[in-house]
């Protein structure tokens, strides 16, 4: 049983390494498309790595659209054991607004909940906002 455990979590441990590679080459390239763990489109499209272990979202909070342009914006994340995000601070992209609506909403995300993990996990949530 121990195991097939330890089987499990280097298998879920390599797809979310594999997951977090394409996400990085697609970002590069300037691509959108699914992300592995949930994607919402609409005004703004967010996706998230959580990896070592994997974690998977209870509610990924998304951001009302108030901002005049379009972008990027990519918030470093700290979650805790609970699956509560502990800490948040803007790593790059977007302008003012874009930035305030992220990072607001990436506080208000939520993860599952794994005694396994790290007490304090670092991730990123990713936030695309569509110009009107």
């Amino acid at each position: 049983e121990a195991e097939r455990r330890m089987r499990a979590n280097r298998e879920a441990y390599e797809q979310g390494l594999a997951e977090e590679r394409a996400i990085r080459e697609r970002g590069s390239a300037g691509e959108d498309s699914e992300h592995q763990d949930r994607k919402v489109k609409g005004r703004v499209t967010v996706s998230f790595s959580l990896t070592n272990p994997v974690r998977t979202s209870r509610h990924l909070s998304i951001p009302a659209y108030t901002c005049e342009g379009g972008g990027e914006v990519i918030v470093e994340i700290t979650v805790n054991r609970a699956g509560e995000v502990t800490n948040a601070r803007v790593a790059e992209g977007g302008d003012a607004c874009m930035r305030e609506s992220a990072l607001n909403s990436a506080r208000r995300s939520r993860f599952n909940i794994d005694d396994s993990a790290p007490a304090r996990q670092q991730g990123t949530i990713t936030y695309i906002f569509i110009p009107q």
